[in-house]
């Protein structure tokens, strides 16, 4: 079993996903400013009403591979993703989509595991409980919400099928180097665009 992260499925081509899946001591280290967002998401955690808990995820299998994924909160009714944003910085158009983007995907993924979640075992390592989640309701979904500094978005999933096909197209192409570099070439910096065909952005 492959094991890939749904936030690199996210954030990284298909041919770098293929160079690191064969390469994994090439991986970018942890950087400050990531530090600094996690540091943020636990301190907003702590005032989010009706919390469940944070960092709990599941995963999805298909083929050879095993997608795991991770959500910064869960409450009894929602799922979010929060953002940690510098106002000093003026924030560009792509990081806004790929964040939204990832939303779209850890909603379908979620959705694909019937909203099962349980904490992720590095932050039991760090002392916290060990948490399971199973949203009860199976006619409805969990709303998904992104914190993005101050403001606050709700995405809708309009057709999940779509999504996670995209999902499994991409994961599929790195079976190969030809395949990562076909998937490129049609999708590379116009994933949003595709995606976004099945989704809608709300600020609330």
């Amino acid at each position: 079993m492959i094991l890939l992260s749904a936030k690199d499925l996210c954030c990284r081509s298909a041919m770098q996903l293929k160079f690191f899946l064969e390469h994994p001591d090439k991986k970018p280290s942890i950087t400050q400013n990531q530090i600094q967002g996690v540091n943020h998401q636990y301190n907003i955690a702590k005032q989010i009403p009706n919390l469940i808990g944070e960092e709990m995820g599941n995963f999805v299998d298909f083929s050879d591979y095993r997608i795991y994924f991770t959500n910064d909160v869960i409450t009894k009714d929602s799922i979010i993703e929060i953002k940690n944003i510098d106002k000093k910085r003026e924030i560009e158009d792509w990081y806004f989509k790929s964040c939204i983007m990832q939303c779209a995907i850890y909603a379908t993924l979620s959705k694909y595991t019937n909203y099962q979640f349980s904490t992720a075992k590095f932050f039991v390592n760090l002392g916290n409980e060990l948490k399971t989640f199973q949203y009860p309701y199976l006619n409805k979904d969990m709303q998904y919400l992104l914190y993005f500094g101050d403001e606050r978005y709700k995405i809708q999933i309009s057709n999940y099928n779509k999504i996670f096909e995209w999902i499994k197209l991409k994961v599929l192409s790195l079976s190969d180097w030809n395949s990562a570099k076909e998937f490129d070439n049609i999708y590379k910096r116009k994933e949003f665009d595709y995606l976004y065909h099945f989704f809608k952005i709300q600020r609330i």
